[in-house]
């Protein structure tokens, strides 16, 4: 307890035990000058019995009340009194009892063993110089009946018990300071460990640094290295200077450095501080040692801790020990932070992978319809009402670039469009790819008279040229456009409301799509009321044959100068069981788009054949009639349909050179190798072919030259052109030089859509040989035929029509 102030700061057991010092010093004194005076014997034993008495009140008093004197404010008074009493009552014995003659002296012996066991150096100095001048008046005063050698002997007997008695308690204390140090060095590395798996990375580095200034060192830094750059930065500091957390220094400067190179702990201190800077401070550290140790993630080192200590011997053994364990726990939680920031971005990957676009980076069908929730939900019921626009972007004919160019260059084409259409919104907006080649922008705060603007410059950004690996490609759209307000929805609405402005969007991108390239519309109601309509007929057109909706209707084919039949062209009715009769300009396209012609198709074929026979059969005058029949691009694909064709005139027994099979050019461009193909095996066969819509496309003349074609159909859009006051000088060109055409090359002319007398007329002049349209005849059920060819023929009837066969 050496170095300890006499009347410092300390525990009560102390400050009550340099009291009692002061006192037993104080009451030798006293007693000693009380037994030098001179007197009677009955004197000594007065003060003897004057000091036992108070003395032993005193020692009974502690006994029986300790704990309440203890706590009482004047408990120093007591303990004072007690010592002073104590001292007193030895030297009165002593002095009793024979002074030099007396063994009571060994009493002293006792109460310097308590002095050195309990008070400071200085105190015990002081009390055993006091207790020996007390033994040697109290011999004294007894007559010093003791030589001086025993006396000597007696004293130095008791300063060796002193010594002895101290030098045991400051090693007890010294061992009792290291194992307090130690047991709070580990405290605090057991507290950190303890809290590192509550805490994240930071906080556990802030709780390392407490640790370390526990241990003594009020400056810490925690340093990540970056082998990459060679550096290193401070992820966590303590009463370091900014500028030093703030910089980068080399991973080879100082003590980090040192770290580094040695791969373990290094301690400066003294001398071997001097040639320690701060890096990028150039200022010497203010520390009386250093220490630093490495921190390893994953066997590799990644870091180093490192703290300084204010007071020379800062850095001993057990500082050491914690500090060492203190980088592992520091290590342990890079590891983890490592760990949670590998996981944290994996799963950010993940999400952002699952609402993004792998190929252009926009948000994807489902981040967009969250963003359409977002939108769709009104934040409160004082809020201004707003409206949300949807614009879907449908690039046209984009599989040409797929197959011209490759995948790659369609995905650079992609790639550039989605970065034009960014450019166009403002950050508020959302841009995101769907499936295939459809954009879709999300405007969350629209306002309507701006949304033609807005789309006008999103179709002009698309179909501006771009360079895609040297080739100058550009690609038209189409823009559909919903808008909807938003309001306070619940969940179950907001799904729904953003699934209608999806729906609708896309409804309106078809109608754009319908009316052409570069167009866009914006949604009304009738285009939905439209598509269910559309999906309604889809969903039962393949089913619509078996359950007798369907039937085969026939319009004559005329001679325009007799008006006699030369044929019928075969055309499908569908009389649906709840929308009623449907044109088949309906339901035609729709049954090429999902397939279904081709089977309807060849029951169509498979009636007409048979019916002309039943005509044929009915009455011989008619063998010479001839069935046109409408054959569709699909059914052109299909590789059975030569097949097909042979067995349906097999089957009903028509001769192949009274089948005329109507062809239009856009089908023969689909795949025109093929097509030419299969229509010269039906032309090997005696089928007929008849060029559909003839006039209105741009190679029909190279038809002419590869295909085997026999009939010419002149479209009705120029048969409109005939009457009186709409005549215009083309369409009287284009009929001329068709039938013109026709006559050189020995082909039969057919004007489609005459449905008045002035046409007739005109047509007749022009040289057209053939037509078809409601000035002769609408398309009629095949009960009525027989009565159409006797009406139109010079031969009576038969008296019996019992063997008509209607189909």
């Amino acid at each position: 307890m050496g170095g300890v102030s006499w009347m410092g700061n300390g525990t009560g057991a102390e400050r009550r035990a340099r009291l009692g010092a002061w006192a037993s010093a104080g009451g030798v004194v006293v007693f000693t000058m009380a037994v030098a005076l001179p007197g009677p014997e009955h004197l000594r034993l007065g003060l003897f019995l004057a000091v036992a008495t108070p003395a032993c009140l005193l020692a009974l008093a502690f006994v029986l009340a300790a704990k309440t004197l203890d706590e009482s404010p004047n408990r120093f008074f007591f303990f004072y009194g007690w010592n002073v009493a104590t001292v007193a009552l030895i030297s009165a014995a002593v002095a009793l009892t024979g002074g030099g003659k007396s063994v009571l002296y060994l009493l002293y012996a006792g109460t310097l063993i308590v002095a050195a066991a309990y008070y400071p150096t200085a105190v015990q100095c002081l009390l055993g110089a006091a207790v020996v001048a007390a033994y040697t008046a109290a011999v004294a005063v007894d007559g010093w009946d003791i030589t001086g050698a025993a006396l000597l002997v007696r004293t130095s007997t008791m300063a060796l018990v002193f010594v002895m008695t101290s030098a045991i308690a400051r090693e007890k204390d010294r061992i009792a300071r290291e194992s307090a140090r130690r047991a709070s060095l580990l405290t605090a590395v057991t507290g950190v460990a303890r809290d590192m798996n509550l805490l994240e990375g930071d906080k556990v580095f802030e709780s390392v640094a407490v640790a370390l200034g526990q241990l003594g060192f009020g400056r810490s830094h925690v340093s990540l290295l970056d082998e990459a750059t060679g550096t290193y930065r401070l992820v966590h500091s303590k009463g370091v200077p900014e500028a030093y957390t703030m910089s980068s220094p080399p991973s080879t400067a100082g003590i980090v450095g040192m770290v580094r190179e040695a791969k373990g702990t290094i301690i400066l201190d003294g001398e071997g501080l001097k040639d320690y800077l701060v890096p990028v401070l150039n200022t010497p550290v203010e520390a009386a040692a250093l220490i630093g140790s490495p921190l390893w993630v994953d066997g590799k080192l990644a870091g180093v801790l490192v703290a300084a200590g204010q007071r020379p011997g800062a850095v001993g053994p057990e500082e050491v020990e914690a500090f060492e364990l203190l980088a592992g726990v520091a290590s342990r939680a890079l590891e983890g932070a490592r760990r949670y920031q590998e996981i944290s971005e994996s799963e950010a990957r993940s999400r952002y992978q699952a609402n993004h676009d792998d190929l252009t980076g926009l948000a994807n069908r489902s981040l967009l319809h969250v963003r359409l929730r977002e939108a769709l939900s009104q934040t409160g019921p004082g809020a201004p009402k707003r409206e949300v626009a949807l614009l879907l972007v449908d690039l046209h004919d984009f599989k040409l670039v797929n197959d011209t160019l490759g995948h790659g260059a369609a995905d650079q084409v992609l790639s550039l469009i989605a970065g034009r259409l960014v450019e166009c919104v403002r950050d508020s907006d959302t841009v995101a790819r769907m499936p295939g080649d459809e954009f879709a922008v999300l405007v969350a705060e629209c306002d309507r008279a701006d949304l033609g603007s807005l789309a006008t410059r999103l179709l002009q950004v698309v179909s501006e040229p771009g360079d895609i690996d040297g080739n100058s490609i550009s690609v038209d759209a189409s823009i559909g456009i919903a808008v909807k307000s938003a309001g306070a929805l619940g969940n179950d609405e907001l799904e729904s409301a953003a699934a209608d402005l999806l729906s609708n969007a896309d409804v309106a991108m078809y109608e754009a799509k319908r009316a052409g390239m570069r167009s866009y519309v914006v949604f009304d109601q009738w285009m939905a009321d439209r598509v269910r309509r559309r999906m309604t007929i889809g969903a039962e057109l393949p089913k619509a044959v078996e359950s007798g909706e369907m039937s085969v209707h026939y319009q004559p084919i005329f001679e325009l100068e007799t008006r006699a039949i030369a044929g019928f062209e075969a055309l499908l009715r569908w009389s649906h069981h709840r929308l009623g009769p449907l044109a088949p300009a309906e339901f035609i396209p729709l049954a090429e788009e999902t397939g279904a012609i081709v089977q309807i198709g060849r029951w169509v074929l498979s009636q007409a054949c048979a019916e002309l026979v039943a005509l044929r059969n009915l009455d011989p005058a008619w063998s010479g009639l001839n069935m046109s029949i409408n054959l569709s691009a699909r059914q052109l694909r299909d590789p059975g349909l030569v097949d097909e064709v042979l067995g349906a005139l097999e089957a009903a027994g028509l001769p192949a050179g009274n089948l005329t099979l109507e062809i239009t050019e856009s089908s023969l461009l689909r795949d025109a190798a093929s097509s030419q193909a299969k229509l010269a095996a039906l032309g090997a066969l005696g089928v007929r072919v008849a060029l559909d819509d003839f006039g209105t496309g741009y190679s029909s003349l190279a038809y002419l030259q590869q295909l085997q074609v026999h009939t010419l159909k002149i479209d009705k859009t120029f048969v409109d052109g005939l009457e009186p006051g709409r005549a215009a000088s083309t369409e009287l060109a284009v009929i001329r030089s068709i039938t013109e055409l026709s006559d050189a090359l020995s082909l039969d002319t057919v004007a489609e859509g005459i449905e008045t007398e002035n046409q007739l007329a005109e047509l007749r002049r022009l040289g057209c040989r053939l037509g078809q349209g409601y000035v002769f005849s609408p398309a009629v059920p095949p009960e009525r035929l027989p009565a159409l060819l006797w009406a139109n023929s010079s031969v009576p009837p038969p008296a019996t029509t019992a063997n008509a066969v209607a189909l």
